[in-house]
């Protein structure tokens, strides 16, 4: 899980990882640390609505989503 966790931080351009296996914060962008800074902001005020957000999957759109809803078992 946190390898997995780690990747997606690198694939998102919040994180590097250092030849020592260590891990530290690196935005790829002012524009990312900016949404980095406002999510900690939100996070601050509101943590529920942000665990909310993070654990509850967005549903599906359009007719995909509307299949899905009768499949009895996920493909």
């Amino acid at each position: 899980m946190v390898s997995h966790s780690v990747e997606s931080l690198v694939a998102a351009g919040l994180i590097v990882v250092e030849g020592n296996g260590a891990v530290r914060y690196q935005p790829v962008s002012e524009q990312v640390d900016a949404l980095a800074g406002a999510a900690e902001e939100l996070y601050a005020r509101r943590p529920d609505a942000v665990r909310r957000i993070i654990v509850v999957p967005t549903p599906t759109p359009g007719v995909v989503g509307f299949a899905d809803a009768f499949k009895l078992r996920k493909d």
